[in-house]
């Protein structure tokens, strides 16, 4: 009943309102209403973590919804400020980046297509991620590698063109890659492949699944939509890799490989496990 109230001392004080409540509580009999009598006060008080999930429980679709749209214009603002964006929506996608409306709309295409097809062979629900999942198109190699740099904090290997994020409760849920638009060549993605192989990896940890590596790079390259012929072509990079682990139990560990190397491996795994 201090005033005015000093109380916890060095953190956040009670308002009076909340003093006035604990006044209340004990005048009342101090009753427990709790589930264990023995449990501690921090059981009792929901993390950061719990809260989070607990909010985005509640959230309808349409603010999940409005939710992608503030965490795309975020994203590209931290990593290219004096860049322009556009964006086109479609119903389990919204589009983002400088590449021009045509080639935003042409993504959104190519990835509608692609997730049906997913859809129709490994079957799913019609819509696979709440609030639709977000494709970051970036003109420039250096942006790119920005987007690395500012929101993972990590480099970006020259091989390395595109990733998936998501993360539990589909908090976050965007796959973000260079748009080249070259062709696919005899040893490297095209980039319509390269955007199949993110929405297949996207697809693949829809519910936030965290799975190794070679499963998930491995299964997008799987299904980019490229030829037989080009596997075989890579066949040799990947039994070379293979050849240098110590045992065959270290195929499956994340660090084994480099990123070049892990969808190689992984696509050959994968391929051989459907």
């Amino acid at each position: 009943l201090q005033d005015p109230i000093k109380m916890p001392p060095g953190q956040a004080l009670l308002k009076r309102s909340q003093a006035q409540a604990i006044k209340r509580w004990i005048n009342e009999g101090a009753h427990f209403d709790g589930n264990d009598i023995k449990a501690t006060l921090r059981s009792m008080v929901p993390t950061a973590s719990e809260k989070e999930a607990g909010n985005l429980a509640a959230m309808s679709d349409e603010e999940f919804a409005r939710r992608r749209i503030e965490q795309a214009a975020t994203m590209w603002k931290r990593t290219a400020p004096r860049e322009d964006a556009g964006s086109v929506t479609t119903g389990n996608f919204y589009v983002y980046g400088n590449v021009g409306t045509d080639r935003l709309t042409q993504i959104s295409k190519l990835a509608e297509t692609q997730l049906k097809r997913l859809q129709d062979q490994y079957g799913g629900n019609k819509t696979s991620w709440r609030g639709r999942l977000i494709i970051v198109a970036n003109q420039n190699r250096f942006e790119y590698t920005e987007f690395n740099k500012v929101l993972l904090n990590r480099r970006t290997p020259p091989e390395v063109h595109g990733h998936v994020v998501i993360t539990g409760q589909l908090a976050t849920a965007y796959a973000v890659f260079h748009d080249r638009n070259n062709k696919n060549s005899a040893t490297e993605l095209s980039s319509d492949q390269q955007l199949n192989s993110l929405v297949a990896q996207a697809w693949l940890i829809r519910d936030g699944s965290v799975l190794p590596n070679w499963l998930q790079q491995g299964f997008g390259m799987t299904e980019s939509r490229v030829d037989t012929k080009f596997f075989s072509q890579l066949k040799p990079q990947a039994l070379q890799a293979a050849r240098r682990l110590r045992s065959p139990i270290e195929l499956f560990n994340n660090a084994s490989f480099s990123p070049a190397d892990t969808r190689i491996v992984g696509a050959m795994l994968t391929r051989f496990l459907l």
